[in-house]
């Protein structure tokens, strides 16, 4: 009997096998047979009939054609290696393609691409150049011009003052243009939640988003996103409905632009008292609908796809006789698998063969393949294009069988859009409004997708993986070879296709065809599929079909479909958490999919249902994504109760036992088991239908639904009664680079023109740390075809002095402090091979008497590792000692506060060049121009006046690029003298993480005295920070730490001591207010702790500390004009706190797995003019009237170049678009300052005044003499005819202020306020920041349009540092572990808050400012802490709920596992409803 089994069982595997492969060969059978039931062979089995076909066989073309911008391109036998944005940039010149990351996870460089099959936007430093045969590329420059027309994308980025730095706006113009185009010519459209969702590919570090978003936004279909909240109206007292211009008495001219939707910025002058007014959404609605039209664009995307859809692929190879290396390109299986038979027919030399669908991976797989700290990308010798082969792009739906077909060739965004096509339609409930973004979460809930169908679940969770453009882009099929190849890789394609038992076709290169389900996909090797020489050829998915009645379902309250009596379902779920919303890669992902069955009374609980099978799948918490066997068999045939949940809870522990934990150096594996945990308990949950669980449960299941983003900026005109300023200062005049910027014609120092002459340079780096430097071996470097030469410390004709570290190249025999230390520079023909050659560089490194490098702050604590010259202290007050000893009350505690990188949208870039002999000119983005012209003069040992330093402008700085860029301008200037060509260095994004480092690490030590209603009696901290290597610019960033540590707060007895930590890490620098930002929060931390130490309000404890006019800060200077009271006050109106503090209280207390926080902090923020050398230069056209200036000042993105022109426009009394703003060069205005501290645009602009005084005495004389009205620019034109040839009409205006400005510490103080609001996932630790608002002293903005960019953008910066930038070393060799855009994460668009208003104080001018003003750049940074606070009070709800009280640390950033973390989920808390 056992054997007759054995036979049976055989012969249905057999028949099962026949039937698999029935199934799979009619999906390549094109023959009209199989319709008239005839069998046939399959077309796959009929071309190998042929059997002696081979490559020669086949007629290769050697020719590559592309259109670019319209323009169609031949290319005979390309580089296989060379991508996309290289040939556009360095081949063709259109630099308005930036490079930002290089890896895909920043959006800079993405371009249009249009296929036969429709329009996308990719990341063209991603893409090969070889992959584009027969499609066409559209560029920036292709999308609009200023010479020409700008596009309906770039005129509304524009004029909603959309760009900053500007670096990043071509990468969101192109990809959102590629939307707009896609939706034309397929007739679809996008709502605004769906646009906000797709610009997940787009980093922006400047403007926080939010009108880059508005902008966009306005681009959605109306009909779609219209509801309840779209009103245009507020009610007035007498309940009239009145347009806000009409409520506040605006201007019919005002009136009407508000009306029409297409106001700027500047039309809106209200100043709405009712911050819930649902006008709140529109009034500020710059640029929209309708202003504008789209035939050009439609055109031109219509001849795009008619030139890619006439155009017919041919096999393409193309051959580098230099490196050996190919690509190929067959357009049939046939040829596919001849290629791979000829080239690959062993394991050994399939390892070098690559087959490239969009060649995403290499963004990642640099991070995988143990190449750090360089990080290079896998090297192959073949690539082989299978995007033409027709059987690897194939898409076929049986709607019979419910299954879904797509080759391996099928983008993952194109798998989305067919999953979703085919997914069963959602039954939505009542759909509610959100009319404020806190409610968004449980109010729309009509927006729900269908969570039970495997359709839609699996698309939704590849929506989640990477961005849009490298979805657009990426296969599937590559995504899981990707995980084939490195199993540690947290693939959410495999863990998504695994949970809906995906099937994978497979195919070798003879030919046969295999079927493979995705778990036994999980159990096989890279190396086994190359053995056999198997490829994916497709997959089929299958919605899984219910098991029941009709009658057997319900629509719950939810959206979701539910069980009733007597039926059964197949419930599919799946999550993951990241360190970030999207754009991510997993901590933890885990799919689920149930087949259920109603309720029995049988089991003992009536209301359970059971569940009869299982399939359980994670990632990210194991080496490996694996099925949980032992949990499954816990599941099955049981009812889902908490007896069932324990026994699945253990079995799943089991089976990580036995896959083996993650070994994950970054993280916390007790993080990522607890969420493990957590995600089975939710899948679970969320097989119950929403209305039979508990209201506490609720939350559980609810999945997050982004809200629309949405916010205003208010601020008031100036009052001419007040002040001395007139148009155009103070008025919201759009940037003068805006229009540049947005087309891509701006041109940065990374976008220096190359002659034929020039060449590359790449910075060669320390890998090792604490060791000495024995030897350095340069002949595997050299010997790569394109390297010119390598210079080393040998080289250098002067000093060799460094900044940031002793030398600016560590010579060989001296110590290697740090990873990332310059030790060279190699030149080559190209960035690629220099970048590549810099790599080959062997080292040899010894370590002394055991040396172990310090990379850590505790360690350097525990070791005493300090700067001998690295203490200070501040006193105020008595003694400190006696003070506390004297208090009421006293508490100690322990803050810990870490680094922050500046993540600037260029990295470091200089272009070095020989003039006139031997002179150097030297293109880079210096923040201090004047400090590079020094330091490169001593490199070169030459006079100063021989080195003219050019800043055009830089893509964003915030600190990093004041003296930081100088080694690699020495470097480029030092090459350029020595081989007397051009040289450019461009560091790569993780080269330039390695070598630079940005705000330091802070540990601070309190001690705090106060009294029984909450006033700070006394206040002691030991300070250690971070510096790394060299203490020079973290001495700066202690000191005004100490001196801004009182913040808002009047500090009667204070003390601080600050100690300088070594470490053996690059040197720290000055970021965004330095210092500060650690100080203030430390001190808002002790705020807290009072509060909660007395069981107070923290509000109340905040109020009762705050200083006001005639107290001393801790700096020693009394205090006069303290706005503070009136912000306070005006924020707590605006946002009204305390409802919402009432409503986020009551949330918490019925709400068991979700929390909310809500949180409000002020800033007292000094800023000092001392230092501040600002020189500016102004020459006027006697011809015309215009004006060229030129200034000390370099424009980062702050707007430095538009306040000095309104500034002159306004002292001049002409046309601001008559004045240009020039490069800034040492050669034009000599010792200028630094630009930094918030302050530089101001004494600019008081520069620019002293220059146009010295003209306007000038011309008095002429101008009064009543000959000349000035009314017009002709009356300005024929004034300036009219002078003499004695009259100058250049000047050179200068400003140095005063270090100690009427003997007071700081020259005024700028005041603000911020509300936040937040929403905590329990079981995940993630968070959405539901609202902020911003009430701010600006005193007379010069513009509030550019000053309110700069809050915007500084809260949203400050958003990363507290929640998701986190700086890591290894602590085992110094390697920063955090080094790209793989494990560091700014903050997205989909992260800023829902909610994000600001407004301006009005009518404050500040008689201690210049023209009025106050500074806005680094202040707003410090209120971002109100977002860690208000995490304080969820996860403080949440800890009770655990049953622990009080206070609680809480280090920064709180990272979503140290947030989980803090909530103290403990399985045994996990609730089922039986």
């Amino acid at each position: 009997p056992e054997a007759s089994f054995i036979v049976l069982a055989g012969f249905i595997a057999v028949v099962l096998v026949h039937i698999y492969r029935k199934a799979i060969y009619k999906y390549f059978n094109t023959s009209d047979d199989a319709e008239n039931g005839v069998e046939v062979e399959p077309l796959l089995r009929k071309q190998f009939n042929s059997t002696h076909l081979t490559m020669k066989d086949i007629q290769w073309s050697n020719v590559l054609t592309l259109f670019v911008n319209g323009n169609a391109i031949q290319l005979t036998n390309p580089d296989p290696t060379e991508l996309l944005a290289t040939f556009i940039r360095e081949k063709i010149g259109l630099k308005g393609t930036k490079l930002g990351c290089e890896e895909g996870g920043c959006g800079a460089c993405t371009v249009v691409l249009t296929k036969p099959q429709g329009i996308v936007s990719v990341n063209s430093c991603l893409r090969p150049l070889c992959a584009n045969d027969g499609m066409a590329v559209t560029t920036v420059e292709g999308i609009g011009s200023v010479k020409d027309e700008l596009s309906p994308e770039q005129k509304r980025l524009v004029g909603n003052n959309g760009t900053q730095c500007g670096f990043c706006t071509p990468g969101w113009i192109t990809n959102m243009h590629a939307l707009n185009q896609s939706n034309e010519l397929t007739g679809a459209s996008s709502t605004k939640r769906e646009i906000d969702a797709y610009l997940d590919g787009n980093i922006c570090r400047c403007t926080g988003y939010r009108p880059i978003l508005h902008a966009f936004q306005s681009f959605a279909d109306e009909s779609a996103s219209s509801g309840c909240c779209s009103s245009k109206t507020s009610a007035t007292s007498s309940g009239e409905k009145k347009h806000p211009c009409v409520e506040f008495n605006c201007s019919a001219e005002r009136q009407q632009g508000c009306a029409s939707r297409g106001h700027d910025i500047d039309n809106c002058c209200g100043d709405l008292e009712d911050a819930s007014c649902p006008t709140k959404t529109t009034c500020t609605t710059k640029v929209g609908p309708g202003t504008v039209s789209r035939p050009l664009g439609k055109r031109r995307a219509e001849r795009d796809l008619a030139l890619v859809r006439a155009y017919t692929p041919q096999p393409l190879l193309f051959f580098n006789p230099v490196t050996g290396q190919r690509w190929i390109r067959p357009v049939s299986l046939t040829q596919l698998c001849t290629v791979l038979r000829e080239i690959a027919p062993t394991a050994a030399q399939a390892q070098y063969v690559q087959l490239v669908g969009g060649n995403t991976s290499i963004g990642v797989t640099k991070y995988l393949n143990g190449s750090g700290p360089y990080n290079t990308a896998d090297k192959y010798s073949t690539f082989v294009d299978v995007n033409q082969v027709q059987e690897m792009v194939i898409q076929e739906y049986n709607a019979a069988a419910g299954e879904l077909t797509v080759g391996a060739a099928t983008s993952i965004a194109t798998l989305i859009q067919l999953l979703e096509k085919y997914a069963p339609p959602v039954v939505p409930s009542a759909q509610t409004c959100a009319t404020e973004g806190v409610q968004a979460s449980e109010s729309a809930t009509g927006h729900l997708i269908n969570h039970h169908s495997a359709f839609s679940v699996t698309a939704n969770h590849l929506s989640k993986i990477a961005n849009t453009q490298v979805r657009n882009a990426g296969s599937w099929a590559g995504n899981l070879m990707m995980f084939l190849r490195y199993p540690t890789f947290p693939s959410d394609a495999v863990l998504a296709l695994t949970t809906a038992n995906a099937q994978l076709h497979l195919c070798n290169s003879h030919g046969e065809v295999s079927i493979m389900e995705m778990q036994t996909f999980l159990s096989q090797t890279l190396e086994l599929f190359q053995s056999q020489g198997l490829m994916l050829i497709s997959l089929t998915i299958r919605d899984k079909p219910v098991v029941a009645r009709r009658s057997a379902f319900s629509a719950g309250p939810s959206g979701y479909s539910q069980i009733s009596s007597g039926g059964s379902v197949f419930v599919t779920e799946t999550f993951k958490v990241a360190q970030r919303a999207r754009n991510a890669h997993a901590h933890v992902n885990a799919g689920f999919q149930f087949e259920l069955e109603a309720p029995s009374s049988t089991h003992g609980a009536s209301g359970a249902p059971t569940c009869r099978s299982a399939r359980v799948v994670y990632g990210g918490v194991s080496n490996k994504t694996f099925v949980a066997y032992r949990c499954q068999n816990a599941l099955l045939n049981a009812p889902l109760t908490s007896a069932t949940l324990s026994r699945a809870l253990a079995a799943l522990q089991l089976d990580l036992v036995a896959i083996g934990a993650s070994q994950e150096v970054l993280g916390d594996q007790r993080f990522r088991e607890s969420v493990m945990q957590a995600f089975l308990y939710r899948a679970l949950l969320r097989c119950y239908s929403t209305f039979s669980l508990p209201s506490s449960l609720t939350s559980a299941v609810l999945p997050w639904v982004m809200p629309v983003s949405r916010g205003v900026e208010l601020f008031m005109p100036p009052n001419p009664s007040q002040n001395a300023t007139s148009p155009p200062v103070a008025l919201p005049v759009r940037k003068l680079e805006g229009k540049i910027q947005a087309t891509g014609e701006a041109k940065y120092p990374s976008d220096v023109a190359m002659s034929a002459q020039g060449l590359y340079g790449a910075i060669v780096f320390s890998t090792q740390c604490a060791k000495k430097l024995v030897s350095m071996d340069v002949s595997l470097a050299l010997a790569l075809p394109g390297v010119v030469s390598i210079l080393t410390a040998v080289d250098i004709p002067g000093v060799n002095a460094g900044v940031g570290s002793p030398y600016l190249f560590v010579p060989v025999g001296e110590l290697v402090e740090t990873v990332g230390a310059p030790l060279g520079v190699v030149v080559a023909t190209s960035e690629a091979v220099a970048n590549q050659a810099a790599s080959l560089v062997q080292c040899v490194y010894q370590a002394e008497n055991g040396a172990v490098p310090v990379v850590d702050l505790q360690q350097a604590i525990a070791k005493k590792s300090f700067f001998a010259d690295g203490t200070s202290n501040v006193t105020v007050g008595n003694d400190i000692g006696q003070s506390l000893h004297t208090s009421t009350y006293r508490a100690r505690g322990h803050i810990s506060a870490g680094g922050q990188y500046h993540f600037y949208m260029e990295t470091q870039t200089a272009t070095a060049c020989s003039v006139d002999g031997d002179n150097i000119e030297v293109t880079c983005g210096s923040q201090y121009p004047t400090l590079y012209q020094g330091q490169i003069a001593t490199i070169l040992g030459v006079p100063l006046n021989k080195v003219v330093v050019k800043t055009p402008r830089a893509g964003g700085a915030f600190g990093g690029k004041i003296t930081r860029g100088i080694p690699l301008s020495c470097a480029a200037a030092l090459c350029a003298s020595k081989l007397g060509r051009p040289v450019r260095i461009f560091n790569t994004r993780t080269a330039d993480m390695a070598q630079q480092a940005g705000r330091e690490g802070w540990i601070a030590d309190y001690e705090v005295g106060f009294s029984a209603d909450g006033a700070i009696t006394a206040l002691k901290y030991n300070f250690y920070i971070d510096a790394g290597i060299q203490s020079d610019d973290t001495a700066g960033s202690a000191f005004m730490g100490m001196y801004w540590a009182d913040n808002a707060y009047f500090l009667p007895n204070y003390r601080a001591d600050a100690t300088l930590c070594y470490t053996n890490t690059p040197a720290r620098t000055s970021m965004r207010a330095p210092g500060v930002v650690q100080t203030s929060f430390c001190t808002e931390l002790v705020v807290e702790r009072v509060a909660r130490e007395l069981g107070l309000p923290i509000a109340q404890v905040q109020q009762r500390n705050f200083i006001r006019d005639g107290a001393l800060a801790i700096c020693g200077q009394v205090i006069t004009d303290c706005t503070l009271p009136t912000v306070w006050s005006t924020l707590l109106q605006r946002s009204r706190y305390e409802q919402r503090l009432q409503l986020a209280n009551s949330y918490n207390a019925r709400s068991l797995w979700r929390k909310r926080g809500i949180s409000i902090c002020p800033v007292k923020y000094g800023i000092g003019w001392a230092g501040y050398n600002a020189g500016v230069q102004i020459g006027i056209n006697q011809s015309d009237g215009t004006v060229m200036l030129s200034h000390s000042g370099t424009e980062i993105g702050q707007g430095i170049n538009t306040k000095a022109a309104q500034a002159v426009a306004m002292a001049l009394g002409i046309d601001i678009k008559l004045v240009r703003v020039a490069s800034t060069d040492t050669d034009k205005v000599a010792n200028g300052g630094c630009t930094g501290g918030s302050g530089t645009s101001e004494v600019i602009v008081q520069a620019a005044l002293n220059a146009c005084k010295q003209i306007n005495d000038r011309l008095a004389p002429y101008r009064n003499n009543g000959r000349f009205n000035m009314t017009s620019a002709q009356d300005w034109v024929a004034l300036l005819k009219s002078l003499p040839y004695d009259v100058s009409l250049n000047a050179d205006g200068w400003y140095s202020p005063p270090d100690n400005p009427n003997e007071q510490f700081f020259q005024y103080f700028v005041y603000a306020a911020c509300v936040t609001e937040l929403e905590l996932d329990v079981l995940s630790g993630e968070v959405h920041v539901l609202a902020s608002e911003i009430v701010y002293d600006c005193g007379q903005s010069l513009n509030p349009a550019v000053d309110i960019g700069q809050i915007e953008g500084a809260l949203v910066m400050g958003l990363g540092y507290f929640l998701t930038e986190r700086v890591q070393y290894d602590t085992s060799n110094g390697q920063l572990l955090t080094n790209g855009t793989w494990e560091y994460k700014p903050p997205l668009a989909q992260d800023i808050p829902g909610v994000l208003n600001v407004t301006l104080l009005k009518n404050k001018y500040n008689e201690s400012g210049i023209l009025g003003s106050k500074a806005v750049a680094e202040p707003p940074f410090v209120v971002s802490n109100s977002v860690y606070f208000a995490l304080k009070m969820a996860i403080a709800s949440a800890r009770s709920d655990a049953g622990v009280t009080g206070f609680f640390d809480l280090e920064v950033p709180a990272t979503v596992e140290l947030r989980q973390q803090a909530c103290l989920v403990n399985p045994t808390r996990f609730v089922m409803p039986y």
